[in-house]
């Protein structure tokens, strides 16, 4: 009969035991080092984005779990590979409570991309395959800095081929418009852009004539977003911004 209750109160232990592993609490705070408040970042020039990550919470984070970790400009959720992803998964450091880990990655704005104040937000969730994460503060999970965002290229010469530009509609759906008034013969280059600098459409036209040009481009198969505009003529380059809803 003892050994009997013996037998069931140690399977019992470690079912006690294995449940408990089952479901694991941390706290991960997010802390984004660089870039800082007020720092300077330049159209073009490649720069890091630095992101501190802690375990505040009762239980180890593992090198078995992964880190999801999102990027945002002034709200917009940058996507990443091919197909687009909003994020990118990190294998994390084995992370006793109280450890902390940096995260850095380098990063580029491409031309055309908005000046002034860029409000740059890094966030991480932490997700595991085989058992299941508890986070208790999802509060701190992101970190933000405002910066000054300003273009290190100046755009060349384009006022000798064109005299006048209009883009529309913008937001636009089926179709975008370029509408110019050319100065003289040129050719003219559309491409059309992620905020990552990915190509998604291009349109060519040669030897357009001086004088009214209205160029269309269909938007079928762009998804709703928010891209960029490359115009550049035999004089100079133009950019912008275009969204599409």
């Amino acid at each position: 009969m003892k050994k009997l209750f013996s037998l069931f109160f140690t399977l019992s232990f470690f079912l006690a035991i294995h449940a408990h592993g089952q479901v694991r609490n941390i706290n991960l705070e997010v802390k984004l080092l660089t870039p800082q408040n007020n720092d300077i970042l330049y159209v073009t020039k490649q720069f890091d984005i630095t992101t501190q990550i802690k375990n505040l919470g009762p239980d180890t984070i593992t090198t078995n779990d992964t880190a999801a970790w999102y990027l945002s400009f002034n709200g917009g959720q940058i996507q990443f590979g091919s197909p687009p992803m909003d994020h990118i998964n990190y294998p994390t450091p084995n992370l006793l409570p109280g450890d902390s880990a940096q995260v850095r990655i380098q990063f580029t704005l491409n031309q055309g991309w908005s000046t002034g104040t860029s409000i740059v937000c890094s966030k991480m969730e932490l997700k595991n395959a085989t058992d299941s994460i508890v986070d208790n503060d999802t509060t701190n999970n992101t970190s933000c800095a405002s910066t000054d965002v300003r273009d290190l290229l100046s755009v060349s010469n384009l006022s000798s081929t064109i005299k006048d530009i209009s883009v529309y509609p913008n937001p636009a759906s089926d179709v975008v418009n370029f509408d110019l008034m050319l100065s003289s013969k040129t050719d003219v280059s559309i491409w059309i852009t992620d905020i990552t600098g990915k190509v998604i459409l291009h349109s060519q036209h040669n030897g357009l004539a001086a004088g009214q040009q209205k160029l269309k481009i269909s938007l079928d198969e762009l998804p709703t977003g928010n891209y960029l505009y490359k115009l550049q003529t035999n004089s100079g380059i133009k950019y912008g911004k275009l969204a599409v809803e």
